[in-house]
């Protein structure tokens, strides 16, 4: 994995949100909210910087998220 700040992501990345603070806070083993990103990596759409603080990151499953500009997240290299 690499890590990438969110700011930096590309159209067709595939990020892995399993355990991220703020994507799947709720995760501390069974009791995820997204238990899918335990076996799902989570394709980038697209991205929208919504305020100076806040991006929003467009997924092609449907999920969205805003996170602060300077989060990084894990994306697979390939």
């Amino acid at each position: 994995m690499s890590r990438v700040n969110v700011l930096s992501l590309r159209i067709g990345q595939r990020v892995d949100l399993e355990c991220d603070p703020i994507a799947d806070p709720g995760n501390d083993g069974d009791k995820s909210d997204h238990p899918e990103f335990a076996y799902e990596f989570e394709v980038v759409e697209s991205i929208e910087r919504e305020t100076e603080d806040c991006v929003c990151v467009y997924f092609e499953s449907g999920f969205t998220c805003g996170f602060p500009v300077d989060h990084v997240v894990n994306v697979d290299p390939e």
